[in-house]
């Protein structure tokens, strides 16, 4: 029986073992950057939408004879997504059609009265959707003034 070589071909089950060991090793270590990079990736893409809304509202405040803010035109939350939406769509900014689809979990907007005239400046609170609390950027403050990103939760 020398020189008859065997004809069976395949993985031992240790080998099989050791591959299935190191895949593990990597999902463990690779799963938490994929999180972490999906959550920034959301935070970017909210901000990138925020400061498209900045500009509609500098585009609408030049336009407009009083060169003021729109004062009081939305409600906070789902339900005023709708009219915010309504309002920003025709200046050129592209919203989706509900908050959530937009990555949002909720907003308020309110003006600022400076000098006798509410309008003045005005202030955005967004709340990113599925994001951690701790991580900054869960919440997006928008201003005339700029963009800053926060982390923790909106009252």
């Amino acid at each position: 029986m020398l020189g008859i070589r065997s004809k069976n071909k395949g993985f031992t089950l240790i080998e099989l073992m050791i591959v299935v060991a190191i895949i593990g090793i990597l999902a463990v270590v690779a799963l938490p950057n994929f999180v972490a990079y999906r959550n920034r990736s959301k935070i970017s893409s909210c901000v990138a939408t925020c400061e498209a809304i900045r500009t509609a509202l500098a585009t609408y405040t030049v336009d407009s004879e009083s060169n003021l803010y729109p004062i009081g035109k939305w409600g906070d939350g789902a339900a005023g997504w709708g009219e915010l939406r309504s309002f920003l769509v025709p200046l050129g900014t592209s919203l989706k059609y509900t908050m959530l689809d937009q990555s949002f979990a909720n907003f308020i907007y309110r003006t600022v009265e400076i000098a006798g005239q509410d309008g003045s400046e005005y202030y955005f609170v967004f709340q990113v959707s599925g994001t951690p609390q701790t991580q900054t950027g869960t919440i997006i403050e928008v201003r005339n003034d700029g963009i800053f990103r926060w982390s923790g939760s909106m009252p």
